[in-house]
């Protein structure tokens, strides 16, 4: 691996966990507004899964082992090639900027 390609996969690596990051809070701020605590049993997952159309997607979802997981609540960040995506979340993320 060229030093190039090093540094352009430590920056998707990069961009990555901060997408994956701001999922995570934004989930748990939503999942916090319906009650769905960390204390009551919730926890988020991640799934990874090849999308024909997006390459390769880290789907993020509320998960309890008693208790159907809402379908309206998860995040998608999609990594096409060496681009990452902003994360896509149902319910969406407010614009803060």
């Amino acid at each position: 691996m060229t030093p190039e390609e090093t540094r352009s996969d430590l920056l998707v690596s990069r961009r990555l966990a901060e997408q994956v990051a701001v999922a995570e809070a934004h989930l748990r701020r939503e999942m916090d507004a319906r009650g769905m605590s960390t204390a009551s049993g919730w926890k988020i997952v991640q799934m990874v899964r090849h999308s024909d159309d997006h390459g390769v997607e880290v789907v993020l979802r509320p998960l309890h082992l008693l208790h159907p997981s809402p379908p309206d609540m998860e995040c998608v960040v999609r990594i096409d090639h060496a681009y990452v995506e902003p994360a896509d979340c149902s319910p969406p993320i407010a614009a803060s900027f």
